[in-house]
């Protein structure tokens, strides 16, 4: 994996930082570097597929499926879970984006939409998923299960898995604030109007669902 960003051709935008860090500090700049660069679109479906498995991975923690599984089932369902989930947001998510956005002035392509998706969305989510280390070495299987005993009986664990979360708090909310300004870049308008093509799909779902229940009656 290249761990530097290109920016040959867009020399007002260089940085020393890896594009991992330099997204977090320079969102807008960082998403540029890509799509300007040579090949914009590496490795961005192995990005979709592990931000997809981290998420996966995090749905089964809120649905506390430790309960009534192992531990390794759990890991072995979140793969094509996640596989499918993250190529799904990013072609799909893609889609819609370019349609909506384009409603609202964008002018980007739907391969910058995947490049502002792979490295806006899915590289932060990943980054994030460190986090699961720390967490899965100190509580294990208690991560998917509802009762979390060790929080109450080690300090050290509780200590660290308070951490872990006001760190997911913390950067989730940047993380979403990134993802954004990555599709703002993408379609060369203002992060307020790339949350607005965001949040459109489920506005004209909701209003189609409504419609039809109306019908129905």
């Amino acid at each position: 994996m290249n761990t530097e960003l290109d920016f040959n051709n867009t020399p007002q935008a260089k940085t020393s930082l890896t594009p991992w860090l330099a997204v977090w500090t320079a969102p807008r700049r960082t998403i540029r570097g890509f799509l300007d660069s040579d090949n914009p679109r590496r490795n961005m479906i192995w990005l979709s597929m592990a931000a997809g498995f981290l998420s996966a991975l995090g749905r089964a923690s809120s649905k506390n499926l430790g309960d009534v599984m192992s531990l390794p089932t759990i890991f072995l369902m979140s793969i094509p879970a996640g596989i499918v989930g993250g190529l799904f947001a990013l072609y799909v998510g893609s889609f819609l984006l370019k349609i909506i956005g384009g409603w609202l002035g964008g002018q980007g392509s739907r391969a910058e939409l995947q490049t502002a998706l792979a490295r806006g969305l899915f590289m932060p989510a990943v980054l994030l998923g460190v986090l699961w280390v720390p967490e899965l070495l100190f509580l294990g299987k208690e991560m998917f299960t509802l009762e979390m005993p060790t929080l109450e009986s080690n300090l050290a664990a509780t200590t660290v898995y308070f951490i872990c979360v006001v760190l997911e708090l913390v950067f989730g909310v940047w993380s979403f604030i990134i993802t954004m300004k990555a599709i703002g870049e993408a379609h060369r308008f203002s992060a307020w109007k790339a949350l607005l093509s965001s949040v459109m799909p489920f506005l004209i779902l909701l209003v189609l669902f409504f419609l039809v229940m109306l019908m129905v009656q």
